[in-house]
């Protein structure tokens, strides 16, 4: 483009140069002296002194040549605006497969990509903190709550309660493999080996609930506070995590189309406003050029 532009004006300066030197032959001729209107008593008294006499055949040769120069300098000019037009033709063509390629790529018309995709990266910058505000919240969380769960076993491993109670589980179940010996030799009856086995199941049964009250005994009211903060958290900050990967991969999309909106741009804010602008300059220049071309 910017090699047509050059030999436009290369060509135009050289019209123009050539415009001028008709011009100059056309003023001469055209123009000629200057008299005082028909009606007046001098235009009169000038025609009685002095009859017309005809145009001398050098004026009639010169109006000919200076015709002969225009009609070559139009014929310039008109050749070198067709042209021009050409070029603006075609830059509306290729700004339209521009538009329509970056619609068809992302969905966006070129003039609100770069809106979109600042607000984007705004939001991105936003999510990406507090993605990693939550994530620091959600360790330090479960840091509390995993403490907390180790106090709460090492005061059940501590108790004196359990500490008999299994005990009486591991009697009992001594007893109870002494007794099925026992019942294998004939030696007892079957309800023995029974009973055994429920005095074990009984005193597991009281293990177990001992445990659990004494866990009960030792919760405090802000751990099962920190555990739902804990799963709200986590939720929270899984969300976002996702988020925040849409929000890339639109991103991306975005950016994959700079390229095309780099040529978008230069073919709407410089390259097509340029030609018209030479386009409306040759215009005007031929427009003047033929009113001083005798007819």
């Amino acid at each position: 483009m910017s090699r047509v532009i050059a030999r436009f004006v290369e060509s135009r300066h050289s019209l123009m140069h050539s415009a001028c030197k008709g011009l100059a032959v056309l003023a001469v001729i055209l123009m000629g002296p200057i008299l005082p209107p028909s009606g007046s008593p001098v235009f009169a008294q000038a025609r009685a002194e002095k009859p017309e006499q005809p145009i001398p055949a050098d004026s009639q040769r010169g109006r000919d040549a200076v015709a002969k120069q225009g009609a070559q300098i139009t014929k310039l000019a008109d050749e070198q605006i067709q042209e021009l037009k050409k070029q603006a033709d075609g830059l509306r063509e290729k700004q339209h497969e521009l538009r329509t390629a970056v619609r068809d790529r992302c969905g966006l018309s070129p003039e609100n990509v770069t809106p979109i995709l600042l607000g984007l990266e705004r939001d991105r910058f936003t999510l990406e903190i507090e993605v990693k505000l939550k994530a620091a919240r959600r360790d330090s969380l479960a840091q509390l709550v995993a403490r907390e769960a180790k106090l709460v076993q090492e005061r059940a491993v501590s108790d004196e309660i359990l500490e008999h109670l299994n005990k009486v589980i591991e009697a009992r179940r001594t007893d109870l493999a002494r007794k099925k010996q026992a019942r294998e030799a004939n030696a007892i009856a079957e309800q023995e080996v029974k009973d055994a086995e429920v005095n074990l199941a009984e005193a597991q049964i009281r293990f177990a609930v001992r445990r659990e009250e004494l866990g009960k005994s030792h919760e405090d009211p802000a751990i099962d506070h920190l555990n739902q903060q804990l799963l709200e958290t986590s939720v929270e900050t899984t969300q976002d995590q996702l988020r925040l990967e849409l929000l890339k991969e639109r991103l991306n999309v975005l950016d994959s189309v700079q390229t095309l909106l780099d040529d978008y741009k230069n073919t709407t804010e410089i390259e097509l406003p340029r030609v018209l602008r030479l386009l409306e300059q040759a215009q005007t220049q031929l427009a003047q050029v033929k009113l001083l071309i005798p007819n």
